[in-house]
C-alpha cells in the first residue's frame, strides 16, 4: 500500500517491531502505533578560523510514550569532512 502525500497533520499508524520481537522472529509488530512525520531543518552559524560559515541539517527523533528514546543529526555539509579530515592528521 502506497504511503499518502506527506503534509501538515498528517498522522501513519505503522506496526513498530521492537529488537526483542525481532530477535524471537517476528516480522510485524504486535501493535498498531501512531505515528508524526516531520521534518525540522537547521542552520548553524558560526565563525572558524577560515572566518564565517553556514550550514544546513536536520534531525531524525523517534519518541516513545511522548518522549524522545533516539535522535539523529543529519549533516553532509563539508565543513564537517574538513574537520574530519584535520582531526585524522591530528591523530597520526
Amino acid at each position: 500500500m502506497p504511503l499518502p502525500t506527506p503534509e501538515p497533520g498528517l498522522v501513519l499508524c505503522y506496526e513498530f517491531l521492537w529488537s526483542e520481537e525481532s530477535e524471537a522472529g517476528q516480522e510485524y509488530g504486535q501493535k498498531k502505533r501512531p505515528a508524526v512525520v516531520v521534518l525540522a531543518t537547521k542552520i548553524a552559524t558560526g565563525t572558524g578560523h577560515d572566518g564565517p560559515f553556514e550550514f544546513t541539517g536536520c534531525d531524525r527523533v523517534q519518541t516513545r510514550d511522548g518522549h524522545v528514546c533516539e535522535n539523529y543529526v543529519f549533516c553532509d555539509d563539508p565543513f564537517f569532512v574538513r574537520v574530519a579530515a584535520e582531526l585524522g592528521s591530528s591523530r597520526r
